[in-house]
């Protein structure tokens, strides 16, 4: 999806793994560090504290609200980042892979 217009571009992609959940979970953090730090945002996960308010350069879990059992991950900054999700399903895992990029004020 890309929003020209808005500045807006998002790309989504779900997939599915026969691996378990933490297999499928190493494999994308390891990926995702290569664009800076990983911030776990999974159910149950002890989280650093948050930044000040106004510095909006960082990247938080705020709300977000990961299925239950479920991995979630977000690397880069409030206007460029990758997300990762990882739920259990029957079988093996589901992947979803979400990027996202807004320009401009």
């Amino acid at each position: 999806l890309w929003g020209g217009a808005f500045g807006m571009q998002l790309k989504a992609l779900k997939l599915r793994s026969p691996d378990k959940v933490d297999e499928v979970a190493r494999y994308y953090r390891d990926a995702l560090a290569r664009y800076g730090k990983v911030l776990d945002c999974s159910a149950g996960v002890v989280r650093e504290p948050e930044p000040p308010r106004g510095n909006d350069s960082t990247l938080r879990c705020g709300a977000d609200k990961p299925p239950a059992n479920a991995q979630h991950y977000k690397v880069g900054l409030p206007r460029a980042m990758r997300i990762v999700t990882i739920e259990p399903m029957a079988g093996g895992s589901q992947v979803q892979l979400v990027y996202l990029q807004i320009r401009g004020e």
